[in-house]
């Protein structure tokens, strides 16, 4: 375990979507043997940050910490050209550059065809046993994305066909896109 967590400042406009992230890193998921699940437990600190409030920070000095753009942030337009992707699949698209890390979909880029494609992808998500042993029985045997979900409290709800509401779908693609980031590539970042 690190001594002290680095800071994570996450610039945000979808709070569902900040808090997914939050909860991830925020639960200790690591396993016995010393395996990290996304980002070494206790290692991260998320600091929240709306747009307003980025906007202002910037101003007023520089910013030392880490920073994850989550969605279209008044000057992230500067910054996608320059990022390293890392992740570019289903219209959703992450990457960073330096200390700045940026996630965004485009609900446009997806296809009816694509999108039971990514439906199914999304079902098959599953949390690692460690933490589905605490849950009853029957919701383990559900497994897959309705347990990571209702552990997340966000329901199952977000598996749903949302094709047609353009606003549900983004929200659904940043949630699948923060756990790919979490899951794959955010200790890359915060150790970069």
């Amino acid at each position: 375990m690190l001594s002290e967590a680095q800071t994570l400042i996450v610039v945000y406009k979808d709070e569902l979507v900040l808090n997914q992230l939050k909860k991830l890193v925020e639960t200790n998921d690591d396993t016995p043997d010393g395996k990290i699940v996304g980002t070494q437990d206790g290692s991260v600190t998320i600091v929240a940050w709306d747009e307003k409030m980025w906007l202002e920070q910037k101003k007023s000095g520089t910013i030392e910490s880490k920073v994850l753009f989550i969605g279209n942030i008044k000057g992230t337009d500067k910054l996608e050209p320059v990022i390293d992707v890392k992740y570019d699949k289903w219209g959703i698209k992450y990457g960073w550059a330096g200390k700045q890390a940026y996630i965004n979909v485009n609900e446009w880029a997806i296809k009816k065809e694509e999108y039971k494609e990514f439906l199914e992808d999304f079902k098959t998500k599953t949390l690692p046993e460690k933490k589905q042993e605490a849950l009853p029985l029957k919701v383990a045997i559900k497994g897959g994305i309705t347990v990571l979900f209702g552990l997340l409290g966000l329901g199952a709800s977000f598996v749903t066909d949302f094709f047609m509401d353009k606003s549900k779908l983004r929200q659904q693609m940043f949630l699948y896109g923060i756990l790919q980031l979490y899951e794959n590539d955010l200790e890359t970042f915060m150790k970069s």
